[in-house]
């Protein structure tokens, strides 16, 4: 972890997603699977369905001519099919022609000078992440990964081109639309269909929803002898929440560090904190965690409307003692919050610089579960591939990719 131009940046090695689709089919992650591996699937006498589409390269010419406009525009909507889709994702397979009960190879021509099939890879990537767009905005993209092959060199193929599984998951419950042509579509059974205005308005309605983020706003005085926690609650939905409830678990050790810019966790030290007094109730306390609670609720105070941060004028003071010998105060903490829609989990580490007070809210997993649907809405983890951040200075959350844990 370094510091670079007042921001905590953290960096690493990405981990692997989980591809649990994929792995239901080809008994795999997607990152092992090889032309081999595709050929078999293909001779299991599978068929598309509402997340099976095959496709060949004679899909996509136009007078004779491959058309790479069309090949770009079928991906997006078929990725956005999938999406709208109940079952939220699917598989894209080309290179592949399926007929009747037999298949064949038809291999795509590359669309670059440079037959490389990672600048392929890319492509598809950026024409899917610039296309593709969701309503309501929720910050949390789709989970993509590609993988491509080249016919001669991996598929001992005797054409030139290439084959590429694309796999596509949601981990929002938004309705996505092509940025192009402003149309939705959605999945009906082996086909892609534009979604119809009343389907888009009725599914709209269901994910309007407010996604209330914890922020624990921190202050160092007395030399380093207090911490006050402030709460601070903001709104990444689209939806106002007028009526809710706050329950925070906050551990009484506390983790601190040397070197800001140290690859390794080796120096940490651990101290404990020592609760002084709250504006929070505090519901339960032992000898390892301490919980706190508070209640909002229009109209003894206004409802948190999205984008804006609703400062609840609570705060947790704690009795620390901390040297100058240390550069960054970690403290872990999990959150449960109810509102009138929804159920909020998130489990959280506010990242302190002790000699400025800039901060950080690092999330690992924050999850919303919808009461009338009965299911998760929307899921940012580090299973998933991401995190969510709060960056003091910036001053609203941001969905990053997960990085190798340094801190």
């Amino acid at each position: 972890m370094a510091l670079e131009g007042g921001n905590m940046i953290f960096k690493g090695d990405e981990k692997s997603e989980k591809y649990s689709l994929i792995e239901a089919l080809f008994g795999k992650p997607l990152e092992v699977i090889t032309c081999r591996d595709l050929v078999k699937f293909m001779e299991s006498n599978i068929t598309e369905s509402n997340y099976l589409e095959l496709k060949g390269c004679g899909e996509y010419t136009f007078r004779r001519k491959f058309d790479e406009n069309l090949l770009r525009q079928h991906i997006v909507r078929t990725v956005i099919a999938f999406l709208n889709s109940l079952r939220g994702e699917g598989i894209l397979i080309l290179g592949f022609h399926r007929k009747a009960s037999s298949y064949k190879f038809s291999p795509m021509p590359y669309i670059s000078k440079k037959k490389d099939v990672e600048i392929i890879e890319n492509k598809i990537r950026d024409w899917v992440l610039n296309d593709v767009r969701s309503i309501p905005y929720v910050g949390v993209p789709p989970l993509l990964s590609i993988k491509v092959f080249d016919a001669k060199n991996e598929c001992n193929l005797s054409e030139e081109g290439f084959i590429a599984i694309i796999y596509v998951k949601k981990l929002a419950d938004a309705i996505y639309y092509d940025v192009k042509d402003g149309q939705a579509y959605i999945r009906e059974g082996s086909r892609s269909r534009l979604l119809k205005i009343d389907e888009a308005l009725e599914l709209l309605e269901k994910k309007m929803q407010p996604f209330i983020f914890p922020i624990l706003h921190p202050l160092i005085i007395n030399d380093s002898q207090i911490l006050q926690l402030n709460l601070v609650l903001y709104n990444m939905g689209p939806k106002p929440a007028d009526l809710g409830s706050v329950v925070i678990k906050i551990p009484k050790q506390i983790t601190v560090r040397r070197q800001i810019d140290m690859e390794l966790s080796k120096n940490d030290q651990v101290f404990s904190l020592e609760f002084i007094n709250s504006d929070l109730a505090k519901i339960r306390e032992d000898n390892n965690v301490i919980v706190f609670h508070y209640i909002f609720a229009y109209p003894n105070q206004l409802p948190m409307f999205p984008g804006v941060p609703s400062d609840t004028k609570r705060n947790i003071i704690f009795k620390i003692q901390l040297s100058d010998s240390y550069d960054l105060l970690l403290i872990s903490y999990g959150v449960t919050i109810h509102t009138n829609y929804n159920r909020v989990e998130a489990i959280c580490k506010l990242i302190i610089e002790l000699d400025t007070g800039r901060y950080q809210i690092l999330c690992d997993n924050y999850e919303v579960f919808d009461y009338t649907l009965w299911r998760t809405i929307l899921k940012v983890g580090i299973n998933e591939g991401f995190r969510l951040l709060f960056n003091g200075s910036l001053g609203r959350p941001v969905v990053i990719k997960v990085m190798s844990e340094k801190v």
